[in-house]
């Protein structure tokens, strides 16, 4: 059986202490909802802009190809 190591338990709990106190402070602040989903939208949108950037660029290689190959012919 695997030994727990009781100093690194002890020091995530703490840790989840510290947040369980902090969170209520921080949802009590004015604004902070639309923080949050300010960056919650910005990481949504995020993954589309970086899809809608290759899709763009296989498009441009793919007109560049067809074009080159017209011009060898």
């Amino acid at each position: 059986m695997k030994k727990i190591n009781w100093f690194k338990y002890g020091r995530l709990m703490r840790y989840a202490f510290d947040l369980a106190r902090i969170f209520p402070i921080i949802i009590k602040q004015r604004g902070t909802s639309k923080l949050i989903s300010g960056i919650s939208s910005h990481i949504i949108e995020a993954s589309q802009a970086y899809w809608l950037l290759l899709s763009n660029i296989d498009q441009q290689v793919n007109k560049l190809l067809f074009i080159l190959s017209l011009a060898w012919i």
